[in-house]
C-alpha cells in the first residue's frame, strides 16, 4: 500500500496494544478518562475502542516506520512491526476550515508535506532523541491521572515544564516542525502533551486511510475493518 501511494510517508500509524505488556492497561485506562474529560458525552464504546490504541508511529519509507520508543528514537522494520494479528489504524494529517472545526474537502496534507513530517523524524532517529519509560508513567499516571484529572488543575498549568515527549506527542511534535497544524499556535493543542494516541484516533485532524488486522498468512493483504473509531464518533464534534 506504501509502494501504490495509498499509504504515504508521514501518515500515522496507531497500534492497538503497541506498548509493552502491563503498560498497555495503564495507557488505555488513562486514556479512557482523558477522553472523557475532552468530551463527557462521548460513547462509552467508542471511548474503549479508541483508548485501546495505546502507541503512534510515522510512516517512513516502504521497509519502515519511525517511532519514539523506549530507550530512543528508532526506525522498525515493518516486517517486526506488522506481526500476525497486529492491529492497525492508519490516519491521515488534513487542513480544517477557518472555524477549525470541519475537515475542508480534499485537504489533506499534501504528499509533500507528509515526507517532511516522516524527515522530521528521522532527526530524531539520528540523534538518537531519548525517550525514559519514566517519562511516559510521569505522561499518564501523575500529569494527567492526578494532577489534571484528580486534583483539576488547568492542563496549561500541569504541563507548563516538560523534558521529552510520548510517542503520540513527537508525532504531533514533528508535524508542527513541519508547519502542519498553523491554527494551534498559541493554544493548548499546540503542546504535544495534549496529543495522546486515543485522541489522534478521534479528532478530524486526521483522516481515517484504513484500520487493518495483520493476516497470519505470508503475501496476504491486511483486510479493512469498518467502521473505523474515528469514523464513529470525533472529540472535536464533526466525522471523521
Amino acid at each position: 500500500m506504501i509502494r501504490d501511494g495509498s499509504i504515504r510517508p508521514g501518515d500515522l500509524v496507531l497500534f492497538r496494544n503497541g506498548e509493552r505488556g502491563p503498560l498497555n492497561w495503564i495507557i488505555g485506562r488513562a486514556q479512557g478518562r482523558m477522553i472523557r474529560d475532552l468530551d463527557p458525552d462521548a460513547a462509552k464504546d467508542v471511548v474503549a475502542r479508541a483508548a485501546a490504541y495505546t502507541h503512534a508511529a510515522c510512516v517512513y519509507d516502504v521497509t519502515r516506520c519511525a517511532e519514539m520508543y523506549h530507550p530512543e528514537a528508532r526506525y522498525r522494520e515493518w516486517g517486526a512491526a506488522l506481526s500476525a494479528g497486529t492491529q492497525i489504524l492508519v490516519r491521515r494529517p488534513q487542513v480544517l476550515n477557518a472555524l477549525h472545526r470541519v475537515p475542508c474537502p480534499a485537504a489533506d496534507i499534501e504528499a509533500y508535506g507528509g515526507r517532511v513530517i516522516a524527515r522530521k523524524a528521522e532527526i530524531d532517529v539520528l540523534l538518537k532523541t531519548k525517550y525514559p519509560t519514566r517519562e511516559l508513567l510521569t505522561y499518564y499516571l501523575w500529569s494527567w491521572e492526578i494532577q489534571k484529572l484528580w486534583r483539576g488543575r488547568s492542563f496549561v498549568d500541569v504541563f507548563e515544564s516538560k523534558t521529552t515527549d510520548v510517542c503520540s506527542g513527537r508525532y504531533w511534535f514533528w508535524c508542527r516542525q513541519a508547519w502542519c497544524f498553523a491554527d494551534t499556535i498559541n493554544t493548548p493543542d499546540e503542546r504535544p502533551e495534549a496529543w495522546y494516541p486515543a485522541r489522534m484516533v478521534m479528532s478530524p485532524r486526521f483522516r481515517t486511510i484504513g484500520e487493518y488486522e495483520i493476516s497470519a498468512s505470508p503475501g496476504v493483504d491486511p483486510i479493512p475493518s469498518s467502521p473505523a473509531p474515528g469514523e464513529a464518533h470525533s472529540l472535536d464534534g464533526a466525522p471523521a
